[in-house]
């Protein structure tokens, strides 16, 4: 008869969907009406998927929120600056900001990076840590990666994404915390190191070269 469904061959379900039960007719609407979708994470490209493990999982760092999906390419990345750590993630909300202190500069990331030393990142959610300013610094060791903190005195850093400082040697002194360079004694005038060194000396003061003793450079 024309137009009569041939029911002499069993179908396959279509890609996306999956069927774990025998004897289905498919019914009024289609030949696969019957069969499921894969679930909003996971994917199908084959055809006859018989269980549901037949859809596979979107792969950690992506995300899907289709049913019935047919493709790997429905599941999304996750954006720099995000993470996630869930294989078959069903929506965005699934990738996480990094938090504070950490970076990921790339997609599809399971984890963020910490920042490295000479950098920090008070923000989350960024693809990136900044330099240390001149004046401060943070060392590998620092468990605190949120932020860089500041030359101590009788220290100097002149560059920026340092992670340490630089100590003021003889006939140079600094006497400020985030400092960026030392000062040099004038002419005729020294600074002993053991006073260089003195965190608690009172004030940024060079002594004049006694009587028989001359100093004709800086510092």
């Amino acid at each position: 008869m024309s137009g009569a469904h041939n029911n002499s061959v069993c179908i396959d379900c279509v890609a996306g969907k999956y069927s774990t039960l025998e004897g289905l007719s498919g019914g009024v609407e289609g030949i696969d009406s019957e069969c499921k979708d894969c679930k909003e994470g996971r994917y199908n490209a084959d055809l006859g998927g018989k269980e549901e493990t037949d859809c596979k999982m979107c792969q950690i760092g992506t995300y899907s929120a289709t049913k019935g999906a047919s493709s790997s390419n429905t599941c999304a990345e996750c954006d720099a600056g995000k993470f996630s750590s869930t294989a078959g993630a069903s929506k965005f909300s699934f990738c996480k900001e990094c938090p504070q202190g950490f970076y990921n500069g790339e997609t599809r990331r399971p984890a963020c990076m910490p920042c490295e030393a000479g950098k920090a990142q008070n923000d989350p959610g960024q693809s990136e840590c900044a330099n240390c300013d001149k004046g401060k610094y943070r060392s590998s060791d620092m468990k605190d990666k949120e932020k860089c903190v500041d030359c101590p005195k009788v220290f100097a850093q002149s560059d920026k994404g340092h992670s340490s400082c630089a100590a003021c040697r003889g006939g140079l002194y600094q006497y400020e915390t985030r400092q960026k360079v030392c000062h040099i004694c004038a002419k005729g005038q020294f600074l002993p190191r053991i006073d260089v060194l003195d965190a608690a000396f009172p004030a940024a003061s060079c002594k004049m070269c006694p009587s028989g003793y001359v100093n004709n450079g800086v510092g």
